[in-house]
């Protein structure tokens, strides 16, 4: 049986993340023929090392087809190359003023020879099988991300000697050196058992990507832009979360089992680790919605790319046509304006009569805004943004245009939703693509296919009727309310805050009217209570001087 994966064209088309249309060979009974290079970022802990490197020397595939690179972090003292290692190890260091994790493995890619890339912690001790487990996906398709199974074990290098270690893998009884150990699963695993084996988790499953053990493509790796050097913490989530945006397919394969040797910061500093992480996260993964809570902030990384082509238009329409999809309800909004920008010179020039003087205007008006950019044309889609919205000059957005378009995509569970608007030509005048499955398509297509129709196979398309979103007039303009006309959108969100307000004053008004019953019951049992505290004031002798004295005045009236 072939091993290696086909050409682009020719791979197996998986929807969505349904990885269940692949038939992996079954362990020990394929051939295997790519090089797989391990990658391991590591500092200090050699012991450790020599552990995971003795556990390495004993897999299930080739020697010849296997190496390992790690690379030492600037540790102190350097680390060593221990006897008991594949064949194939050579260790890198780090130079220069940049470290951490996501550093590491960076240079120790670029120093590696592999078409399959393994990414591994130095405190990992992998089963007979571990690199077996995650090449037979990679020789089917060169778009997915393979992620191995964690158990968390609490026991230290000094209780597992490296030849030990050594003859328990080879044997594939690795399990046997955790006997009457506490041995716990990573948080991944209960994702991967919820969702299917993420089967049906669409675009969210880069969630499990990890450090500990995760394998890709260099393809995948170089489409996706590498991992992000300045990340030190939280960089391996991150990473899976552009591995998704460039088409991966997240698969977990519990064959590749492997134990990490005491427990992680993620377990043991957990808050701590959050805390640290999420603002992070906040800027460059824009799909963590719930961490972009403030409609004040500008994020590095757009939720929804908006794209329109300028070219010959009237700075007028391009105007009221930005200005309405920067007024969006999605606040973390950018806007590409395509155009030959570079023809805007510095040269002399008539101010009034040069045939670029709308596209000066237009360059002069969003120039200092962070959510707009200049492009000159279109390939490929931004790398971390996951929605791009395409639109004509002179269509006019309303407010929640983009968030319910984007809605229809997820809901629909769709790669592309195309919007048709009156009064266009084009029957679809506006397409939201979502970058997961663009980018996927884009590597899949074969000549002379459509790229919608690979979207639609690969994920699915929609069509919607866009006009109550899109326009080329404000609603209601036919009929202007004053000398002073009202901005596109205005009327609609001041009807929805004129709801919500009825809504409220008619909640307060039963709420009013249930204190007010409420308030009459009181009133009436202070008016007892103040009668009772009034009697009880009195001096008892005052009491029983009045009883007398009603005695004696009805004795003496018989």
């Amino acid at each position: 049986m072939p091993t290696s994966a086909a050409s682009p064209s020719q791979q197996p088309r998986i929807r969505r993340n349904d990885h269940g249309v692949l038939s992996p060979p079954d362990l020990g009974a394929w051939m295997p023929d790519t090089l797989v290079s391990v990658v391991i970022p590591a500092y200090g802990s050699q012991d450790k090392l020599d552990v995971a490197l003795a556990a390495l020397a004993a897999q299930s595939y080739p020697s010849e087809l296997l190496e390992v690179i790690v690379v030492d972090d600037q540790s102190e003292p350097e680390l060593q190359l221990p006897q008991l290692a594949p064949d194939k190890t050579k260790i890198v260091r780090v130079s220069g003023p940049h470290w951490g994790s996501a550093n590491a493995v960076h240079i120790g890619i670029q120093a590696a020879s592999g078409d399959v890339v393994l990414r591994l912690d130095a405190d990992i001790l992998t089963s007979h099988r571990h690199v077996e487990a995650h090449a037979r996906w990679h020789h089917q398709c060169d778009y997915l991300a393979v992620v191995g199974r964690i158990a968390f074990a609490d026991i230290g290098p000094e209780r597992l000697p490296p030849q030990q270690v050594h003859s328990a893998v080879a044997a594939d009884l690795a399990d046997t050196l955790f006997e009457g150990l506490d041995i716990n699963p990573s948080w991944e695993y209960n994702m991967v058992e919820k969702y299917d084996q993420l089967r049906t988790l669409d675009d969210r499953a880069w969630h499990v990507a990890n450090g500990a053990t995760i394998s890709f493509s260099r393809r995948l790796y170089e489409a996706c832009g590498g991992m992000d050097t300045a990340m030190i913490l939280g960089g391996d989530t991150e990473f899976g979360y552009r591995m998704a945006q460039a088409g991966a397919v997240l698969v977990p394969d519990g064959g590749a089992v492997a134990w990490h040797l005491g427990m992680s910061q993620m377990k043991s500093r957990r808050e701590e680790g959050r805390r640290y992480r999420e603002p992070f996260f906040a800027n460059s993964i824009p799909m963590m919605r719930h961490l972009r809570n403030s409609s004040h902030v500008v994020w590095e990384v757009p939720y929804v790319e908006v794209v329109i082509d300028v070219r010959d238009a009237s700075f007028e329409d391009v105007s009221s046509s930005c200005v309405s999809v920067l007024n969006s309800t999605v606040t973390d909004v950018g806007l590409r304006l395509l155009g030959p920008w570079s023809e805007l010179t510095d040269e002399r020039r008539s101010p009034l009569d040069e045939p670029l003087v709308d596209l000066r205007l237009i360059a002069e008006t969003f120039r200092a805004d962070p959510r707009v950019e200049f492009a000159e044309d279109l390939d490929q889609p931004s790398r971390n943004v996951p929605f791009r919205l395409t639109m004509p000059v002179g269509l006019l957005v309303a407010p929640n245009a983009v968030s319910e378009v984007v809605r229809v995509a997820n809901t629909r569970r769709v790669g592309k939703v195309n919007c048709a608007v009156t009064g266009f030509e084009a029957l679809a005048a506006v397409t939201l693509e979502r970058t997961a499955a663009l980018s996927r398509a884009l590597h899949l297509r074969a000549e002379g296919e459509t790229l919608e129709d690979v979207i639609d196979e690969i994920w699915g398309v929609w069509w919607e009727d866009g006009d109550d979103w899109f326009g080329t007039e404000p609603p209601g303009s036919g009929e202007a309310p004053s000398a002073q006309a009202i901005p596109y959108g205005i009327v609609e969100e001041l009807k929805d805050k004129l709801a919500k307000q009825r809504k409220r004053a008619e909640w307060w008004k039963q709420h009013a009217g249930k204190k007010a019953e409420s308030l009459d019951k009181w009133r009436s049992r202070a008016k007892q209570l103040q009668s009772e505290s009034s009697r009880a004031a009195r001096p008892w002798w005052r009491s029983v001087a009045g009883r007398a004295r009603a005695k004696l005045r009805r004795m003496l009236r018989s």
